[in-house]
């Protein structure tokens, strides 16, 4: 009981900051999303928001920040419509939540391995310190590809657990490690002091880290709901990799970074991170289940429905 009121407490008093951004008319349905923070997964979202589009399709979207455990029991308990990431909520559909993934909103990560300046190359990270957010996490085990990539290996570093992504990037800025795994945009800001981006995740592998689950009545039930959602999104997405200028300020904000010039080099780093046709390949979706804890026998196929995003896709052509 505590914890759904909690819960409740939490979406009342993030869906009243967002209401400003939507129409009020009374047609439009509204969808609760639920989403960790502002991270650049779901920033075509964002602007699909304020450009409207979602409300051309009759939608309403209310972005609703909570941590995803506690959004796994918001959407069991239907306080909010849709879960918009993986990682913990696939781990929980692995486990029984009856749920879906309907749609893949980023196919790749955007996650860097950040170094001080005197890190010249891969090869002076061998005994220096690393900061993760946690051993055994996401986080860790992204670090460890990409530690293979640079033909090195986990007994090569020190591995320091900071507990949160932010405490590595300040672990990193304080140089008391020398590097650290940030997200995008911390990498920018990080640049800007001196210190050197080494390796994007991305650019070494696909894994997804957003998504669209819904439970599976909702599926059965709410199939054009879905299907006007999963479009509005594509079409955010379309508009945000097409439209580097329009985006570039929407970014800015998004993030709350100082200006336009660092927004126009986060945008550049991060515009193929977003699927055109909101899918991810079956190798992808594996490496996600993977760093989502699942174990590697588990037929991660029941847990996705492609059929509503297939019938969007084509409804767009």
């Amino acid at each position: 009981m505590k914890t759904n009121m909690r819960i409740s407490i939490v979406l009342f008093a993030v869906v009243c900051l967002w209401t400003g951004f939507y129409s009020a008319e009374a047609q439009l349905i509204r969808v609760r999303i639920s989403h960790p923070n502002e991270n650049v997964a779901w920033f075509p979202i964002y602007v699909a928001i304020k450009k409207g589009i979602f409300a051309k399709h009759g939608l309403e979207i209310l972005m609703v920040q909570i941590p995803s455990r506690l959004a796994i029991t918001a959407l069991a308990t239907k306080e909010i419509e849709y879960i918009s990431t993986l990682g913990t909520p696939m781990n929980a559909l692995s486990r029984g939540l009856s749920g879906k993934v309907v749609m893949i909103n980023n196919h790749k990560p955007f996650f860097v391995l950040v170094t001080r300046q005197e890190v010249k190359s891969p090869k002076e990270l061998h005994g220096r310190t690393v900061a993760v957010s946690q051993i055994g996490g996401a986080v860790d085990l992204s670090l460890l590809w990409i530690l293979e990539s640079l033909g090195l290996k986990r007994t090569d570093i020190n591995v320091l657990p900071a507990g949160t992504g932010v405490n590595a990037f300040l672990l990193l800025r304080a140089k008391k490690v020398d590097a650290a795994m940030v997200s995008v945009p911390a990498d920018i800001v990080l640049e800007r002091e001196g210190f050197k981006p080494m390796v994007y995740l991305k650019d070494l592998v696909d894994a997804p880290t957003g998504a669209y689950i819904a439970l599976e009545e909702r599926v059965r039930k709410n199939r054009d709901e879905i299907k006007r959602l999963i479009m509005g999104t594509l079409e955010g997405i379309t508009y945000t990799k097409t439209r580097r200028e329009e985006a570039i300020p929407f970014l800015k904000d998004f993030l709350k970074l100082d200006n336009l010039e660092m927004a126009g080099r986060g945008y550049d780093r991060i515009k193929d991170i977003w699927p055109d046709d909101g899918m991810a390949s079956e190798e992808a979706l594996r490496r996600t289940a993977m760093l989502a804890g699942i174990a590697p026998d588990m037929p991660i196929n029941q847990l996705f429905d492609w059929s509503i995003l297939k019938e969007a896709v084509a409804g767009l052509r």
